[in-house]
């Protein structure tokens, strides 16, 4: 009998061996297959509610086939960063109508939810020695961090309605210290910044509670570190063996196409000039163009034609009086059903002022220019701007302006008024061909920056202070 009792022992080790061998393997490849199925771009089309099945359905597919469970209480904070990098990007895509690949996003999401959970599974077991709490808190402290990204793109969402885009990038690169500063008084007071950054510290705090209760409860997982160590190793061979396709996540992408872009701006001197003497005219855009004449172009900064009086008559302030009144002019154009091309300033005038568009998706760096074209036309061009200069990030707008004959910026430091822009004229040849570019500041945040005392006509909040900039940009065109 001893001997059939320690044969049936032996008989459950090797039985439990083969099994615990089996849960590592599922449960370690199933990391390597979510990462190799982000490959699978046909597989699964762009409809939002399949890509959200086919998360559900491998959730609980690993929920329930694996000896171990994939979502359990243990694996809390991994999964909500597994879930805020897998959900916000499709949603928003679904909800705006972005054209965008998230398959990545959701597998990604589902992946990292494995590979921190196997991470966590290792620091468990060194809770009760000299430094386990530190680790366990540092562990904690890198998964609130990595959060802070998609809750980024939450925040962009809520603001523009959009993914964060390479549009977006571009515009903070583009960005001064003292414009930040401006845009935060505009849309954040004080107070509401304190309370999101306690409300988020508040709710980091409890999450890190519970999760520390959850891991300090008796189970087994402590003696089956040794599992989280072989899934450990099978996920980060996963990561390794496709890494080259990472680059399809969209914050990734978008890092990849700002370095691109940077590249080829470094080299944008060199293709323009060539593009430049590339330019065909015909003979009847030639022969219109060979008159003496001074064309001038303004440029404007966040106008709303929603809060314009002689666009929408309903609107409370009469903010645009000459423009108005000029209607009635029948030498007087005013375009009623003209609209930006783009809803940021960086892309928007990529496009207007470019040959590139969301037509021919044609690339900046290869575009002609409005520049471009007045030279081959025999006109000088100046380039008066308001507008800062990035300096360090070059964007669209600033090498276009510098390829003028004459290009005057602002230093960085006060920018002063829009209206310091007409003593520039004094620097025009006059009696010759001249295409003028004025680029203001309009209406750019912070409004009550962007008008003098005397031009404060409205009281009354925020909208008050952007119809005053509104009549003062309104002067500063009667004054041309």
């Amino acid at each position: 009998m001893l001997d059939i009792s320690k044969k049936v022992v032996n008989y459950q080790k090797r039985l439990s061996c083969i099994l615990n061998c089996v849960d590592v393997l599922l449960f370690g490849l199933a990391g390597v297959l979510l990462v190799y199925l982000t490959t699978l771009d046909v597989i699964f089309p762009e409809t939002i509610f399949f890509k959200f099945a086919i998360f559900t359905s491998a959730a609980l597919l690993l929920q329930y086939l694996l000896p171990r469970p994939f979502i359990r209480k243990i694996l809390l904070m991994p999964l909500i960063t597994g879930l805020f990098y897998a959900l916000p990007i499709p949603i928003i895509a679904c909800r705006t109508g972005q054209i965008l690949n998230c398959n990545h996003e959701i597998f990604f999401g589902m992946y990292l939810t494995l590979f921190l959970g196997n991470v966590r599974e290792l620091i468990i077991p060194t809770l009760n020695s000299k430094f386990g709490k530190t680790v366990f808190g540092v562990f904690f402290a890198l998964n609130v961090i990595m959060i802070l990204l998609p809750i980024t793109n939450i925040v962009h969402y809520i603001m523009y309605g959009i993914n964060i885009s390479e549009a977006s990038v571009f515009a903070l690169l583009d960005t001064e210290p003292r414009e930040i500063m401006e845009y935060m008084k505009t849309y954040f007071s004080l107070r509401s910044v304190l309370f999101f950054v306690m409300l988020f510290v508040g709710l980091s705090f409890m999450l890190g509670y519970l999760d520390y209760i959850f891991a300090k409860e008796p189970k087994n997982y402590a003696k089956q570190h040794h599992k989280a160590y072989i899934c450990l190793c099978l996920s980060i061979l996963g990561t390794i063996l496709f890494s080259s396709l990472l680059h399809k996540l969209l914050p990734l992408k978008l890092y990849h196409s700002v370095q691109q872009y940077r590249m080829k701006a470094a080299n944008f001197q060199h293709f323009n000039e060539k593009i430049a003497k590339d330019i065909e005219l015909a003979d009847s855009e030639q022969s219109e163009a060979a008159e003496t004449s001074t064309v001038i172009l303004v440029i404007g900064e966040s106008a709303s034609r929603d809060y314009m009086k002689s666009y929408t008559p309903s609107f409370r302030y009469n903010d645009t009086p000459w423009l108005s009144k000029m209607k009635s002019n029948p030498n007087f154009i005013l375009f009623k059903n003209a609209y930006a091309c783009y809803n940021q300033t960086i892309p928007c005038l990529t496009h207007a002022l470019t040959e590139a568009s969301q037509y021919n998706e044609k690339n900046f760096i290869d575009s002609a220019t409005i520049v471009n074209i007045a030279k081959k036309l025999g006109y000088s061009v100046y380039w008066f701007t308001k507008q800062g200069r990035t300096g360090l990030h070059e964007v669209n707008i600033t090498m276009i302006a510098e390829t003028a004959d004459y290009m005057k910026g602002r230093s960085s430091g006060d920018v002063g008024y829009d209206h310091e822009l007409l003593s520039q004229f004094k620097s025009v040849k006059y009696g010759a061909k001249n295409l003028i570019i004025l680029h203001t500041m309009g209406s750019h945040v912070d409004f009550v920056n962007r008008y003098p005392k005397s031009y404060e006509f409205f009281q009354g909040g925020r909208c008050a202070q952007y119809a005053n900039s509104i009549i003062y940009t309104d002067s500063f065109l009667q004054q041309l």
